[in-house]
């Protein structure tokens, strides 16, 4: 069993209505979202994001999906600081 501190984020992932796309998203802040093709890798982003685990990917649009859906600061530096070194 996972047990949370207030203010920890936890993430959502839904099957989107519209495609065959999932997306994971802030329950309480649905403008924090993003769009992903697979299950697995929405799983990937949400696991990542909600651990602050700087990702194995080198993908800047998949890069991008996690700063959407993070609200942690730090966290966003260190995913653009791996955005600013890949390009």
């Amino acid at each position: 069993m996972t047990f949370c501190k207030e203010g920890d984020l936890l993430l959502k992932v839904k099957k989107s209505r519209f495609d065959e796309s999932y997306i994971v998203y802030d329950p309480t802040d649905f403008s924090k979202h993003t769009h992903i093709q697979q299950q697995g890798v929405a799983y990937v982003v949400k696991r990542n994001v909600e651990r602050n685990l700087l990702p194995k990917t080198n993908s800047i649009w998949l890069l991008h999906s996690h700063i959407r859906v993070a609200t942690d600061k730090d966290y966003i530096d260190m995913v653009q600081a791996k955005i600013d070194s890949l390009k």
